[in-house]
């Protein structure tokens, strides 16, 4: 898709900045929702239909509290690495800060998440580090990435799974 369609191509360090600028590199946000695909399936004749490139993607669905842009999506299309550790029971989801780097011909998301726990001591404080630069809680590593703003998207509605009544 172009940027006609509301797609924003992070193929370069200006799109990049735009992103982390608008969006306030992830910082106070969370990842709300997550959908993963591949182009592999079960024909009628029972056959695997198996392409022969990189064929997974990701639709990720991201809020956040800043005031000029509450919430993305972004699209992650041929994944050759795709790393979620969920936080521990207890512990929060917020998210510390987000990167995004370009290589060549691979674009790289590294999420970290506070991970604090939701309760703490009494009339005290808790200092929360997020992982370290190198281990980060969500990370993909995908040949395409792109982006748009879902202004005013607030909530706890999905927008890739809808659950049956």
């Amino acid at each position: 898709m172009t940027a006609s369609s509301g797609w924003l191509p992070l193929d370069s360090t200006q799109t990049v900045d735009d992103l982390l600028t608008r969006f306030n590199e992830f910082h106070d946000g969370c990842l709300r929702e997550m959908a993963l695909a591949t182009e592999t399936y079960v024909d009628e004749r029972r056959s695997m239909d198996v392409p022969g490139h990189l064929d997974t993607s990701a639709l990720l669905y991201f809020q956040g509290q800043a005031k000029q842009l509450s919430a993305i999506e972004m699209r992650c299309e041929g994944i050759s690495h795709l790393k979620l550790r969920p936080t521990p029971e207890g512990d929060d989801s917020i998210i510390a800060y987000g990167t995004v780097q370009l290589d060549g011909d691979r674009c790289r998301l590294a999420v970290y998440f506070m991970g604090g726990p939701l309760t703490g001591p009494p009339n005290g404080w808790l200092a929360v580090k997020p992982s370290p630069p190198e281990d980060p809680d969500l990370e993909i590593i995908a040949q395409r990435m792109e982006w748009r703003p879902l202004p005013n998207t607030f909530g706890n509605t999905l927008r890739y799974r809808h659950e049956a009544g």
